[in-house]
């Protein structure tokens, strides 16, 4: 990669830099990759897609000799697996997904943040196959259409109807846009 396209990838471009704004520019485009899905839905598809962002962005920083501090993950953090109920599964998934973004609120270099989107991809398809293998074994194969994988659903309000068993709400909404996300 050449300086100039490195200087659009970190958006200093048309501009005269020095280091300390380079660095800046860096961390600027680390943190908007890093913040994507703070209130967003998460999707493995746009996960990638941010990965590959992030890539281009350690790349730029190379380019400039950035100095880069790579960080360590520590994956003790993160279940090995999910309950097999559905009320389990997103308790479960709800407490990952808390400690996956407090994460990222705290890298500060694209190699951690793609670390930890390589691992909220594994954590999703995860919960996403124990969740609709719950649901189906709960409440059998249904149809889902009229969902979208992109809508937000109230965790807190998921719970609670799950709890009184009641999957025909938020459960099924979030039985179609899981089944809708993997496929």
């Amino acid at each position: 990669m050449d300086k100039s396209n490195a200087r659009i990838i970190l958006g200093a471009e048309g501009r005269s830099n020095t280091k300390e704004e380079l660095i800046e520019f860096y961390e600027e485009a680390v943190f908007e990759q890093a913040s994507f899905f703070m209130r967003r839905t998460f999707h493995p598809i746009l996960a990638k897609a941010r990965i590959e962002k992030l890539k281009k962005i350690r790349e730029a920083a190379d380019c400039f000799k950035i100095p880069v501090k790579e960080s360590i993950f520590h994956p003790d953090l993160l279940p090995n697996e999910f309950a097999d109920s559905v009320l389990e599964s997103v308790k479960a998934y709800q407490l990952v997904e808390t400690k996956l973004k407090k994460m990222l609120s705290k890298a500060l270099c694209a190699t951690r943040v793609i670390e930890i989107y390589e691992i909220w991809i594994e954590v999703f398809l995860g919960y996403a196959n124990n969740y609709i293998r719950g649901y189906e074994g709960s409440v059998g194969v249904v149809e889902h259409s009229g969902v979208k994988m992109s809508e937000q659903i109230n965790t807190g309000e998921l719970l609670l109807e799950l709890e009184k068993e009641k999957y025909d709400g938020l459960g099924l909404l979030e039985y179609g846009r899981l089944k809708k996300t993997i496929g």
